[in-house]
C-alpha cells in the first residue's frame, strides 16, 4: 500500500480518539493536538467529520430523527 491508503485506513481511528478524548474523557483540544503533533484546527476538522458520521449512522439506525 502507498502512503495516502495507509493515511485513509488511520483518519476514522484519528477521528475516533478526537471524539473520545474531546467528549468522554473532556480533554481541552489544544492538549489532544499537542499529543498528536498536529494543528488545533486538524482536530476541530476530526471532530466535525467524527460527529457527522455518528450522526449519520445514528439517524439511519433510528436512533435519532
Amino acid at each position: 500500500e502507498d502512503g495516502s491508503q495507509e493515511r485513509a485506513k488511520q483518519k476514522p481511528a484519528d477521528e475516533a480518539d478526537a471524539i473520545r478524548t474531546a467528549s468522554i474523557d473532556e480533554q481541552p483540544l489544544a492538549a489532544i493536538a499537542h499529543r498528536h503533533r498536529v494543528p488545533v484546527g486538524t482536530i476541530k476538522s476530526r471532530l466535525h467529520r467524527a460527529r457527522a458520521r455518528l450522526r449519520q449512522i445514528l439517524e439511519e439506525d433510528g436512533t435519532i430523527s
